[in-house]
């Protein structure tokens, strides 16, 4: 689950060139997407409550401030 936070939750510098951001927003897409594979699998629901947990806290918007959020991901 770290990984995965810490990927969702990274912000790039505020000097980062395009690259870095657009590379930024590919790898926040790319786990978004494990994230959504392994919420899918009923084995995981019951087993792993701490990624509830996790999950709860991606969809409520308790890892990232509002202002935080990608454009793509309400696309």
């Amino acid at each position: 689950m770290e990984p995965l936070q810490k990927t969702v939750n990274f912000k790039p510098k505020l000097d980062a060139v395009k690259q870095e951001v657009d590379r930024n927003e590919d790898m926040i897409r790319s786990a978004l997407r494990a994230i959504a594979s392994l919420n899918r699998t009923r084995f995981i629901n019951f087993i792993l409550n701490k990624f509830q947990v996790f999950i709860s806290g991606i969809i409520m918007g308790t890892q990232n401030e509002p202002n935080d959020i990608p454009s793509f991901v309400g696309a």
